[in-house]
Order: structure tokens, then C-alpha cells, then sequence
């Protein structure tokens, strides 16, 4: 005997599965055949991994950097605003030319969003740049 959560579940297997049959000759009238459990399993699987992406990239929190100077980067620090220590070099490419940019992304799961950020170049210059929120801005700039 089933209880009336298992009946309604059950129904809404069998609609699904309807539908998808119907989905199915509407497509192509030739070769409907019922969808079986394993194409419904893939269907499943493939809706999966489209929501995990749009969730990953959610996550993704993008800023362009731009080297606006005549000098290349040869280090850049970011870290929370006030913190103590610089932390590691997140040049990605282990510099950036003048007239380059790239992408940083600054998401490490606290949802902080002012950071300082700190360049230094070929030429010795350095440019620091004190709480800055990135959630405000596009592109961050350096100009020695």
C-alpha cells in the first residue's frame, strides 16, 4: 500500500514521462518511442550540469586590471583591506606588458569587496591603492 506522498510522486514520474513521449513525437513522428529511463536519467544529467555552471559562474567575481603605465608589472598584490601581510603575487601570466589587461577574480568566499592592491613595476616604481571596492568597479587602472 502506498502512502499519498509515494502516489503523487509516482504521478508526476508518469507525467514526466508523458510529456517527454509527446515532446519526443512532436519532434520527429517517424521514430517516437517511448523515452526509457535511461534517456531520462541523461535529461536529468545534462539539466545538472547546466544549473552547477550558472552556479559556478555565479561564484566568479571578475575585475579587469589594466596596466595604463609605460612600465610592466612584474608583481601585483590584492588583500582584504587592512589586512597585516600583501599575501602571494596574483599575476596570473607572471607579468603584465603596458597597454595589457587581465582578468581577476577576487571571490575567496568571505563576500568581502574592498581590497588594497599593490603593483610594482620593471622600472622599481610602485603603486598602491588603499580600499578600493571592486563590486563598484569594472577595471582597475595603474598608472605609476
Amino acid at each position: 500500500m502506498h502512502t499519498l506522498g509515494q502516489l503523487r510522486t509516482a504521478s508526476a514520474r508518469e507525467r514526466g514521462a508523458a510529456w517527454l513521449q509527446r515532446f519526443a513525437r512532436r519532434l520527429d513522428p517517424r521514430r517516437a518511442a517511448p523515452v526509457d529511463a535511461r534517456a531520462r536519467r541523461l535529461i536529468a544529467l545534462a539539466l545538472a550540469v547546466v544549473v552547477a555552471a550558472g552556479t559556478a559562474s555565479a561564484n566568479e567575481r571578475l575585475l579587469r586590471v589594466n596596466n595604463l603605465a609605460d612600465a610592466t608589472i612584474i608583481r601585483l598584490y590584492v588583500s582584504p583591506s587592512g589586512a597585516e601581510d600583501w599575501g602571494a603575487d596574483v599575476l596570473s601570466s607572471g607579468m603584465l606588458e603596458p597597454g595589457e589587461s587581465m582578468l581577476l577574480d577576487y571571490a575567496d568566499g568571505s563576500g568581502n569587496c574592498v581590497f588594497d592592491v599593490k603593483a610594482l613595476y620593471t622600472t622599481d616604481e610602485v603603486s598602491t591603492l588603499f580600499a578600493v571596492n571592486f563590486c563598484e568597479i569594472d577595471d582597475l587602472n595603474f598608472r605609476p
